[in-house]
């Protein structure tokens, strides 16, 4: 029977296929994502009800990634975003954003436990880079990365 330490930082990779190309990112900090399941108000003179709707609202995928020293990271999402709207043109192309992700998740003996696969995903958000002259050397620079997708899906892996 194996035996979690729970309590331990728990450990992950994401991989995102944007256009037969693969993105891995030096992720800090991650986010399962959550959701909702939509409902109906339904009122009655003497009483309301909600009922089950027929929407799944999922929350979005937050990355928090280390950014390298040659900013190769952030210039590839940065990439991925002005491929799909052109800042110079205002060009929309939306079949260029769309990519799948799958988020590994390990357990303490860095065995993968369980797969989260992200479907039709974009970037919506690319935070700022901070950075300052009063860093140090052991003082690492983040930068954020929201995705929405479609929906996922879990598997956990057999053992």
């Amino acid at each position: 029977m194996a035996v979690y330490d729970w309590l331990k930082v728990s450990n992950f990779e994401i991989i995102l296929h944007p256009q037969s190309q693969k993105l891995e990112l030096m992720v800090q900090e991650v986010n399962i994502p959550g959701f909702t399941l939509g409902d109906i108000h339904i009122g009655h003179p003497s009483q309301s009800f909600h009922h089950i709707g027929d929407d799944i609202n999922w929350n979005p995928l937050v990355l928090t990634v280390l950014c390298d020293e040659d900013l190769d990271a952030y210039v590839q999402c940065y990439n991925l975003i002005t491929k799909t709207k052109n800042p110079k043109t205002g060009e929309l192309v939306i079949d260029v954003i769309k990519f799948d992700g799958v988020l590994f998740i390990t357990t303490n003996k860095n065995n993968t436990q369980y797969r989260f696969f992200f479907k039709d995903c974009w970037i919506f958000d690319l935070s700022d880079l901070r950075v300052s002259t009063t860093s140090s050397d052991a003082e690492h620079i983040n930068f954020t990365v929201t995705i929405y997708y479609d929906y996922f899906e879990i598997e956990k892996v057999k053992k």
